[in-house]
């Protein structure tokens, strides 16, 4: 027995598209009214955060709802970009896996820190030394667990420069090559966060040069090159002659 795997209809595909920037808007305006850019530094004492969070309660417990809302739209996001992906090899292969792997994962890595910030922020005045932990962790997941997006873009890019253009249509890659290029670029930004936990000051510490700012305009700017690519992915193939013809499947 087989099941068909069909893509959404494009109107569809192009609404999951635009989750990437509504991502961007609403996960970044969480981050702005949290009050966390600047990040509170890894070298604060317990005090020092604690007194942090009982002054910005209210702005990080709203700033951190939207965080986790933002989260979410990376869950359709990723799934277009998968179905996209599809069409590269014209059917559901080990590439098109590990990415919607992936990108499930991350939506936990962009969910999970966003919680246990409200958590911290839920009971001001507690233990010092709690919401420091719960603090530390927060940004540990936020900045330090890059190995997931570390292997998307990477998985992306393997994907883009196997593309022989033989399932678009129209005789053309499903993704532009130097998109696959600053995937690769993306993948080795990302990686002085990995040495954080070795320094609390410096470039490479969860608020320094390295680990936090350029990661971030890394990955905003590659989810936003993303976008575009997979709505313009999604367009030319509303336009194939083939997309109407043809469906690819999967066996059960």
């Amino acid at each position: 027995m087989t099941t068909e795997l069909r893509a959404p209809s494009a109107p569809v595909q192009r609404a999951m598209a635009w989750c990437g920037v509504a991502f961007c808007v609403i996960y970044g305006a969480g981050i702005l009214i949290a009050g966390f850019i600047p990040p509170p530094s890894p070298d604060d004492n317990a005090t020092e955060i604690s007194q942090f969070f009982a002054d910005n309660t209210g702005r990080i417990r709203t700033g951190t709802l939207l965080m986790m809302l933002g989260g979410a739209t990376m869950i359709p996001f990723f799934a277009v970009l998968t179905m996209q992906m599809r069409r590269i090899q014209g059917r559901f292969d080990g590439l098109c896996l590990a990415q919607l792997l992936a990108g499930g994962i991350a939506v936990w890595v962009f969910t999970l820190p966003p919680i246990i910030f409200a958590v911290a922020a839920f009971r001001p005045g507690q233990d010092v030394n709690v919401t420091q932990a719960l603090n530390d962790l927060g940004w540990f997941l936020f900045v330090w667990n890059l190995g997931t997006v570390t292997c998307q873009a990477i998985v992306i890019a393997v994907a883009i420069f196997s593309d022989r253009a033989e399932h678009t249509g129209d005789g053309d890659p499903v993704f532009p090559r130097w998109v696959a290029y600053l995937n690769i670029w993306v993948a080795i930004g990302f990686l002085p966060g990995a040495l954080l936990t070795y320094f609390k000051t410096g470039i490479v510490a969860w608020d320094g040069l390295l680990a936090f700012w350029l990661a971030a305009v890394l990955f905003f700017t590659w989810i936003l090159v993303l976008f575009w690519a997979t709505l313009r992915a999604v367009n030319r193939e509303a336009r194939s002659p083939q997309a109407h013809a043809s469906k690819t499947g999967v066996p059960a």
